[in-house]
């Protein structure tokens, strides 16, 4: 039976009763990862380093968890602070938004769309009809989805002190 190395970290306690983390990396087979015994062995490898219980493990399948997790405690501390969001443009074109990474969870729950009423030149398939509230008439306009991010390839906070 072929076995594989899968990257494991287990939330749990440190020798002093503290909150950590253990890595380590097991050696299991499909048939192990399947019934959750990669877990057991992370867990047995943790016990044996000297941390306790109560054991939460992960692989290396499941890090966005992780990642979630480590977000919202990133912005909790922030929690006196608005979401801040960065809409990137270039040329007049929007790029992107963009948010400091603690702010990622929240991120990812939202999505962006841009409206255009400047439709000249546009392919008729891109062009889509918005009501206007409070009017019976529709405007064409062009409406795309926005990519987000929370890893941004600039300093947001020399963005952010400037306004």
């Amino acid at each position: 039976m072929q076995k594989q190395y899968i990257a494991m970290v287990v939330a749990c306690r440190n020798a002093n009763g503290s909150p950590d983390f253990f890595h380590c990396t097991v050696e299991a087979s499909a048939q192990d990862v399947e019934e959750g015994r990669h877990y057991d062995m992370a867990e047995y490898l943790a016990a044996n380093d000297g941390y306790g219980g109560p054991f939460l493990t992960f692989d290396d399948s499941e890090t966005e968890a992780i990642e979630i997790a480590a977000d919202q405690l990133r912005g909790a501390h922030r929690n006196a602070e608005p979401l801040r969001l960065c809409v990137h443009m270039d040329g007049g074109l929007i790029q992107g938004v963009v948010c400091r990474p603690g702010d990622h969870a929240q991120l990812r729950q939202m999505e962006f769309y841009s409206l255009d009423y400047d439709t000249e030149g546009a392919d008729a398939d891109r062009i889509n009809l918005i009501r206007q509230i409070g009017e019976s008439r529709s405007v064409e306009a062009i409406v795309g989805d926005i990519e987000k991010s929370s890893r941004p390839a600039i300093d947001l906070d020399d963005v952010f002190l400037t306004t």
